[in-house]
This record gives structure tokens, sequence and C-alpha cells, in this order.
């Protein structure tokens, strides 16, 4: 079983999930909203625009695996509350 990391908690703008979790870019991933309102998510090199509406919606308490990650993108997050990040094994 993986070992479990603390909960990420978003701040304004777009968050990268490696960054705030400390697991390697390009790892696949396992997100749980932990909040009532949906968080965006992004697949990207660069962080999208502050205006950006793209993405996919992880409705609050639900869960996604993010996987297939192309080479040199970052899991990006945008919303408000704690975020669940665990590696996909």
């Amino acid at each position: 079983m993986a070992d479990t990391l603390p909960d990420v908690t978003l701040s304004t703008g777009w968050n990268d999930l490696y960054s705030l979790s400390g697991i390697t870019r390009g790892t696949p991933l396992i997100l749980k909203n932990k909040a009532s309102l949906p968080v965006l998510i992004v697949i990207s090199p660069i962080s999208p625009n502050p205006n950006f509406t793209g993405g996919w919606d992880i409705a609050g308490s639900d869960w996604v695996a993010v996987s297939a990650i192309p080479t040199g993108s970052i899991v990006w997050a945008k919303g408000t509350g704690r975020l669940m990040v665990q590696v996909d094994e």
C-alpha cells in the first residue's frame, strides 16, 4: 500500500500539484476533492492563463485518476479547499 501524504490546500490561482505534494513530475496521480465546491484540473507544461476555464471539474467529494501525463507536463488545480494528492500505483 502506498504511503499516505498530507492533503494539499489550494491557494488562489493555478496550483502545481507536484510542487505542493512533493511528488515527482510526470507521476500518475489519484486526486480526491475534499471541498464542497468543484476543483478544475488541467494538464499542461506551463500554468494556464488565470481566466482559462477548460480542463476537468472534480465535483465536491469526488475523485479522479490522472495518468498518461505527457513528458514535461504538470497537473494544475484551481479552486479552494483541500485536495488529496496520492501516487497512482
